[in-house]
């Protein structure tokens, strides 16, 4: 049945999404198996729907589950199988990145560590995930933070990722 519902709310014309989203928002709320739940919503949306939207609508319905998304992030993208591509690994943490960047019942100083954890190990695309999950969160330390990776980090497009960031969401650079 959840399955079913997040195929619907993939294939939903933009009329009919915020009902299938709300759906499989409380079908995800009301479950036993949060953590099996966003899993299965999550590879739905990166692996079948691929491309922006599909990350677009799992962080349209995700974001309030962000506790339950931190303890994904442990439990289960620390320990993914090897049937995703590397690709689609990266399109999973972007879009539980961008998610506890939006989300209102997380640890500010927990997910700062965490994104400092993220930013420091990884690969571009993962420091491409933090500097967007820098710009959800907003404030002063994210945007210090995004100054720093604007002059500093290694590759261009995060420079100017973080650039642009810092001009859509503070207004300046």
């Amino acid at each position: 049945h959840f399955s079913n519902m997040v195929s619907k709310l993939a294939t939903s014309s933009h009329s009919q999404r915020h009902t299938y989203r709300k759906i499989v928002s409380e079908l995800i709320e009301g479950s036993q198996k949060t953590l099996e739940y966003i899993d299965i919503f999550l590879r739905k949306c990166v692996i079948e729907y691929r491309g922006m939207e599909g990350l677009d609508i799992a962080i349209d319905v995700l974001y309030k589950f962000g506790k339950h998304v931190f303890k994904y992030i442990e439990t289960y993208l620390g320990r993914i199988d090897s049937t995703i591509s590397d690709r689609q690994l990266d399109d999973m943490w972007y879009v539980c990145l961008r998610t506890l960047g939006t989300a209102y019942d997380v640890d500010r100083d927990e997910l700062m560590q965490l994104l400092h954890n993220c930013y420091q190990i990884g690969n571009v695309s993962m420091r491409d995930s933090v500097v967007h999950a820098l710009g959800d969160i907003e404030g002063n330390d994210s945007r210090v933070w995004l100054t720093s990776i604007m002059i500093n980090d290694e590759s261009r497009m995060i420079r100017e990722t973080a650039k642009e960031i810092i001009e859509d969401v503070f207004g300046t650079s």
